[in-house]
């Protein structure tokens, strides 16, 4: 049997040991821990993937220098 179980870090708690332990009581089990981002998540569908790109394609994007960036971010202050 396979299980994933996706949460966030501050979900895991003894409770959820306790669960596991009862659902695979004697068993040997492998718990394997990665990291998830949700980027990877969302390109996993081509669909949903292609619209991702286009709509970051069709952002304005402005760039700026260190200094620039100081120059606007001042001018949104007054």
């Amino acid at each position: 049997m396979n299980i994933s179980i996706e949460l966030n870090s501050f979900e895991l708690t003894t409770e959820l040991i306790t669960k596991i332990k009862d659902l695979f009581k004697n068993k040997t089990i492998k718990i394997v821990i990665t990291e998830s981002d949700t980027t990877d998540y969302l390109f996993n569908n081509l669909l949903n993937r292609e619209h991702l790109i286009k709509s970051i394609s069709e952002t304005e994007t402005i760039d700026f220098t260190e200094e620039t960036f100081l120059e606007y971010s001042q001018s949104l202050i007054k």
